[in-house]
């Protein structure tokens, strides 16, 4: 089976921590963010009465406990609510989203590589999503496969996982090749796989892309990736 290079990988290289942990992320969390939520969610995978500060404050440190908290999907059967894991999809986020005792992400570069329809993409999405949801000054990238066209599958998801939580949605700016969490100054954009469109961008979160192996081009990536 071949790995990430190749057909079935999703990359990532999580960039520069500074001030992204402690006091400082969940002050920014829990005075910007949590006066939306207080104010405007109606429902969602918890209900209000549950966003305690606590729980936020896990958000940060924990993608499960956000994903559980935010998260609307659709299951296999085709009914749609709070989404649900596996143990095994639990370790694996938990792993890739691990930090050393200074708050650093332990991982430059994660690599999902299963079968087909395994939840690679989605679990891509869902880091992609947490960080701009939880942490400071967020600049993050979906590269596309094409020269040309900014379209991704992986933002696709990344805006459908905004876009059906009552929690995220209130957060957002959502746009076609962008979305914007404006209280956290965070952002994430799709742009097309040329190094003229890509270079200047400064990636402060995370620079992804899926189905690597298709890209015309794998310069940009590489171009991002390096910063």
């Amino acid at each position: 089976m071949p790995a990430q290079t190749l057909g079935t990988r999703k990359t990532f290289a999580p960039k520069g921590t500074r001030q992204q942990h402690g006091v400082r992320v969940e002050a920014h969390l829990i005075n910007g963010s949590a006066a939306v939520l207080r104010e405007r969610m109606v429902s969602g995978g918890a209900s209000m009465t549950e966003i305690t500060a606590e729980r936020l404050q896990r958000w940060p440190r924990d993608i499960i406990a956000w994903a559980k908290d935010c998260v609307i999907w659709r299951s296999p059967d085709g009914k749609q609510g709070p989404i649900r894991f596996y143990p095994e999809q639990e370790q694996t986020l938990r792993e890739a989203t691990r930090r050393d005792v200074d708050g650093r992400f332990v991982y430059k570069t994660i690599v999902f590589s299963y079968p087909k329809r395994d939840g690679k993409t989605l679990q891509a999405a869902l880091i992609v999503a947490w960080r701009t949801c939880t942490m400071t000054d967020q600049r993050s990238v979906v590269l596309a496969n094409s020269r040309e066209q900014a379209r991704s599958v992986l933002f696709d998801m990344v805006r459908r996982i905004f876009e059906r939580s009552p929690i995220l949605r209130e957060l957002a700016q959502i746009q076609h090749n962008r979305i914007a969490v404006p209280a956290l100054d965070n952002e994430v954009v799709c742009l097309p796989a040329n190094e003229a469109t890509v270079q200047g961008y400064a990636v402060t979160g995370v620079a992804a892309v899926d189905e690597l192996h298709a890209a015309q081009d794998t310069g940009p990536f590489e171009m991002l990736a390096s910063q």
